[in-house]
């Protein structure tokens, strides 16, 4: 029996669209017979699954011996598609011998999932997380799959901890939803991965090309999630900012796009390691992580301050589900220019007048919300020359967050938000999103101060 056979193509596989459409290269080879006849030929077309309905009219191939090539064109963003491979002697198409068949086939964005343990998802308990038919991800053994919880399950490159609930199922869902087409993910995350393994010629970095390499080549962006590792010391934090510019501009010129989306995540709090030492190194790569937000072109960052953890440093599986949908919003927002709100709110501009300090941030949709905690649990710090600033009171106006100092700094003020390893638990937020504002650390107000006594 003669049969056309595909070598190059998944069940459940995802193509990089590229303004709404994708080529679609099918390449495979002939079984039953050692040469096709003079009036041979192979064709391939695209069904919808749902209707079986052609997404584009069959389209005839190219031979070489036993070997076909059909390239399919402008193939629209969508799916799952079918895709179907026939081989026929004489002009009678639909009188074909029946080839090779692929199912669940779609063409819509990949995304790169790279960073530490919570981009690879260690979340353990109960959430109502699954794909809703749309999402796929290429698994460690090279295999197109609809996503489903563990997506680290297996790496053969040491990842010897069992993965859980990650943020990026969630995540695929909200795009696949919102943009009408399917989400590709590559997970290429490791647990406790410090970043000079993401550096260009890093172990992760090669591995993450060889991943792209295999799904094709193309993709929409990166998702990032990684910095626990690295704020470990202090050495280690005061260098995470340029190391991370400096591998962010390899990563886009491997994968030849100037100008590739990177989404971000702000560091959450950890039970780990409660010294003054990493409190400082923690509030370092996280002051990191917002300024290469603010300076660093098409890079965003998402907070995670407020979600629970299940264990010294995970997230737990709702805050999983939480902060993909957050990420989400915000590439609706910011990459595909949709009615979203899903930035978080960050300092704007921070003034001192006297004892009073006003600080405003930007953007804020509705307004903050004030959760009541009374002023020694807040999580706005103060400091001078002589030390810290005890707050008299504070409250909430619209986008400005209004605090009395007990007495006048003196020297310079520096300003915190919920920078270190641990929080209140109670941090305001944007009443329209529920996000709250990006952490920060040692920022200068702008005001005149007291010389030192």
């Amino acid at each position: 029996m003669v049969f056309a056979r595909i070598n190059n193509i998944q069940d459940n596989q995802i193509f990089q669209q590229k303004y709404g459409k994708a080529d679609i290269i099918v390449t495979g080879q002939m079984e039953g017979i050692e040469q096709p006849g003079e009036n041979a030929c192979v064709f391939a077309y695209l069904e919808r699954e749902y209707n079986g309905t052609w997404v584009i009219p069959p389209v005839q191939g190219t031979w070489e011996g036993i070997r076909f090539c059909v390239r399919l064109e402008k193939i629209p963003a969508g799916g799952p598609y079918t895709l179907r491979v026939r081989y026929v002697e004489g002009s009678n198409w639909d009188g074909a011998l029946n080839g090779d068949t692929r199912y669940r086939i779609g063409v819509g964005d990949i995304w790169i999932v790279a960073g530490q343990s919570n981009a690879l998802g260690y979340a353990h308990g109960p959430v109502m997380d699954v794909s809703q038919g749309r999402v796929h991800f290429l698994d460690n053994s090279g295999r197109w799959r609809e996503a489903m919880h563990p997506l680290g399950a297996g790496f053969e490159q040491g990842e010897c901890f069992c993965s859980g609930v990650s943020p990026f199922i969630s995540f695929g869902n909200t795009l696949a939803r919102e943009l009408n087409y399917p989400i590709g993910l590559l997970i290429t995350a490791m647990g406790g991965s410090p970043l000079e393994q993401w550096e260009k010629g890093g172990v992760l970095y090669r591995r993450m090309l060889q991943i792209v390499k295999k799904a094709g080549g193309g993709v929409q962006g990166i998702v990032w999630y990684q910095g626990c590792t690295d704020a470990d010391n202090l050495q280690g934090a005061e260098h995470y900012f340029p190391r991370f510019r400096a591998m962010v501009r390899d990563m886009r010129q491997a994968l030849r796009n100037d100008r590739l989306p990177v989404l971000t995540v702000q560091l959450n709090k950890t039970f780990g390691n409660l010294s003054k030492e990493h409190d400082e190194s923690w509030a370092i790569v996280k002051e990191a992580q917002r300024q290469a937000a603010r300076k660093m072109e098409n890079v965003w960052m998402m907070t995670s301050s407020d979600l629970a953890l299940s264990d010294f440093v995970h997230n737990n599986s709702v805050g999983c589900s939480v902060l993909g949908q957050r990420l989400a919003w915000q590439a609706l927002e910011q990459i595909y220019k949709k009615d979203y709100m899903g930035t978080p709110p960050d300092i704007a501009c921070i003034k001192l007048e006297g004892k009073r300090v006003s600080i405003l941030f930007e953007p804020v949709y509705s307004f903050l919300v004030n959760c009541g905690l009374p002023v020694e649990k807040s999580d706005f710090l103060f400091e001078d020359d002589c030390g810290n600033v005890a707050v008299e009171n504070y409250e909430y106006v619209q986008d400005t967050c209004l605090f009395v100092l007990k007495r006048e700094p003196v020297g310079r003020l520096l300003c915190s938000f919920a920078p270190y390893c641990m929080n209140s638990g109670t941090l305001p937020f944007d009443r329209a999103t529920g996000i709250p504002p990006t952490s920060f650390y040692h920022v200068l107000a702008q005001g005149v101060t007291s010389e030192r006594a």
